[in-house]
């Protein structure tokens, strides 16, 4: 989580804690899933550039542009079910 950290914070952006909690449980399940082959740093970048993309779509369609809205990620922005990131 301490990669996730650092890369949203250069970024500017924040989770909320549902979000945060989404991605812990995903990290988990895909490291005991991928033991070995799992290439974090890459995958985690992949995860968040794909989320900053679903919420600046979800923002442009609730025309919510407000300082808090801009630089928060919500669960609803992670969408591992339909990612198209693979583990490496």
């Amino acid at each position: 989580m301490e990669m996730v950290r650092r890369m949203l914070q250069e970024r500017e952006y924040v989770l909320t804690d549902d979000a945060q909690n989404h991605i812990r449980d995903h990290l988990q399940r895909i490291r005991s899933e991928n033991q070995g082959t799992f290439s974090n740093g890459r995958y985690i970048r992949n995860m968040i550039e794909e989320a900053i993309r679903i919420q600046a779509v979800r923002l442009l369609r609730d025309e919510t542009f407000d300082k808090e809205s801009l630089v928060t990620i919500k669960r609803s922005d992670l969408q591992f079910h339909t990612s198209h990131v693979k583990v490496t």
